[in-house]
């Protein structure tokens, strides 16, 4: 799948999901964009935005303009952990997409249920 894909699918499924109709569509992006694998994150972020811009100039998500919330895990376990809670918390995210694999089984699935199969 590629990543216009992905994003567009984890978007729709969280409009689906919380009733969003007529709002953003909030979605967390954690990834190493520093660290030792900063260089495939920050590939990774920069697809992830450009097919975040395709779908908002095309209209949306039924007219839902998706935002993204960026978040640095260093490609650190723990801090991965930290970022999960951070954006369920305080920013509210509607879904969230990892970038990288490194720490999604250890923290990701506690903090993201929904998460069914957390090391494809």
């Amino acid at each position: 799948m590629n990543i216009r894909h992905h994003i567009f699918a984890v978007a729709a499924a969280a409009m689906l999901t919380t009733g969003a109709y007529a709002a953003d569509i909030k979605v967390g992006v954690i990834g190493p964009f520093t660290g030792g694998s900063s260089s495939m994150g920050v590939s990774m972020r920069d697809g992830v935005r450009l097919a975040t811009q395709e779908i908002n100039a095309a209209g949306g998500i039924n007219g839902n303009k998706i935002v993204l919330v960026e978040r640095d895990d260093e490609a650190k376990n723990e801090r991965g952990v930290q970022i999960s809670q951070e954006l369920i918390n305080n920013e509210k995210v509607d879904c969230c997409s990892r970038l990288h694999q490194h720490w999604c089984c250890f923290g990701f699935p506690a903090f993201f249920p929904g998460c069914k199969n957390s090391c494809d």
